[in-house]
């Protein structure tokens, strides 16, 4: 079996902007770290032809690349891998159409955000069939804040946080504006943990929409702030089969209690896991079908178990994936994406 991998940031997605390794070395560390765990794990079972900026083969070939072999395994990855390089912005969009044409299985790792996952899964034309990651219409399902809580909202999932667009919110009065604090406003677009604002209080969110363009308030979500444990579940899903659930585990953020992601953590109790699995199951139930692995952030809730909430899906592989691949061990989910 051949499988296609393609990661945005590793595979050649920043000649999109035209953008450097260099400026975008934080997120480009994350997606290294994704890229060479799954590679690793499929490629016990299938040849693995993985895509890569041709700036980042050739400074791993001279050693001198930004992020470390030592720190990842991305040069395990190049030695077992059948490695496609990509020159630009042409050559991202025709290589992965041509390398898709003689794959068995394609895997797609890319932001929600700017619609990158979406763009990557219709240049692939009429080979989607071949995807072992999440379809179209998942993603687009998932990929806006604002659309998923109201198309959850709308049939009858009621275990996420009270919330609304920005400008919406700023039609409340003062002293409704107040009654929602502390409140977490944060980007639509995406399901990233980046570009958030946590406000306790109006004048800190008063201080935060001064800094922020009129033209860019339909594109942010206002939820009010749930106290508990933030935690994440993974889980694959396969056509004509019920989901395969991973153990949840906790996520550590920075700064507390609302940040970016740092790490996952095993330090769930029992009672926990089992509670972020309700919500994931009962949130999934209301989406489109889809394939491949899926991550879901959950907050459980410190005093009521009924209070529990979904913050958002994530249609792709995550950070997650690290932590679980290395517990479950010979390459468990990977296979379970290919059967």
């Amino acid at each position: 079996m051949r499988v296609l991998i393609f990661e945005w940031l590793t595979g050649g997605g920043l000649w999109q902007d035209n953008a450097s390794l260099d400026s975008a070395s934080n997120m480009l560390q994350q997606g290294s770290a994704m890229v060479s765990a799954v590679g690793l794990d499929l490629s016990k079972f299938a040849t693995v032809h993985w895509m890569v900026d041709s700036r980042l083969t050739q400074a791993l070939n001279a050693a001198q690349t930004n992020i470390p072999p030592a720190k990842t395994t991305l040069a395990r990855l190049a030695q077992v891998a059948d490695v496609h390089p990509i020159d630009g912005q042409v050559d991202l969009k025709s290589k992965l159409n041509s390398l898709a044409g003689d794959a068995d299985a394609i895997l797609l790792i890319a932001p929600e955000t700017d619609n990158c996952l979406a763009n990557a899964i219709g240049w692939l034309g009429d080979e989607k069939h071949k995807l072992i990651s999440s379809a179209l219409d998942f993603v687009l399902a998932t990929s806006n804040k604002n659309k998923l809580a109201d198309r959850l909202t709308e049939h009858g999932f009621d275990q996420i946080p009270p919330g609304m667009p920005l400008d919406s919110f700023l039609k409340l009065s003062h002293t409704q504006q107040t009654d929602w604090l502390p409140i977490v406003v944060k980007p639509a677009d995406g399901a990233g943990s980046e570009g958030i604002e946590f406000s306790t209080s109006t004048t800190a969110f008063a201080t935060w929409l001064a800094s922020l363009p009129l033209d860019q308030q339909s594109n942010f979500r206002v939820e009010q702030f749930i106290s508990g444990v933030p935690a994440s579940i993974a889980a694959v899903c396969r056509p004509d089969a019920e989901p395969t659930f991973y153990p949840a585990m906790e996520q550590i953020l920075h700064p507390q209690p609302v940040g970016e992601y740092l790490r996952s953590e095993d330090s769930l109790s029992a009672d926990q896991k089992r509670r972020a699995r309700q919500v994931a199951e009962r949130a999934l139930a209301h989406l489109p079908k889809t394939r491949g692995f899926l991550g879901f952030d959950i907050v459980l809730s410190d005093s009521d178990p009924n209070h529990d909430v979904l913050i958002e899906i994530n249609p792709r592989i995550t950070m997650s994936y690290l932590l679980l691949s290395q517990k479950l061990g010979d390459g468990q989910i990977a296979r379970q994406m290919l059967n």
